[in-house]
């Protein structure tokens, strides 16, 4: 059984940069009116009842939870 020929590559080059295509842009901000808040929804019943907190609440809560400070 003859060997297979194993393709002359010497003079050529592979860029990964251009194999992968372009590189994606990321998505632009997205702007909330400042009179909006953090409607927070029972994950179990996604069409029921909103609570919204406000920008201040919200970020209060998030940093209790980061330190601990939740009774």
């Amino acid at each position: 059984m003859p060997r297979a020929r194993t393709p002359d590559r010497r003079g050529a080059s592979h860029d990964r940069r251009r194999a992968a295509g372009p590189t994606p842009r990321p998505p632009a901000p997205r702007e909330r009116a400042p009179h909006q808040g953090l409607p927070v929804r029972d994950w179990k019943r996604p069409a029921g009842p909103a609570v919204v907190f406000d920008d201040t609440a919200w970020g209060n809560f998030v940093s209790a939870v980061k330190k601990g400070n939740l009774a």
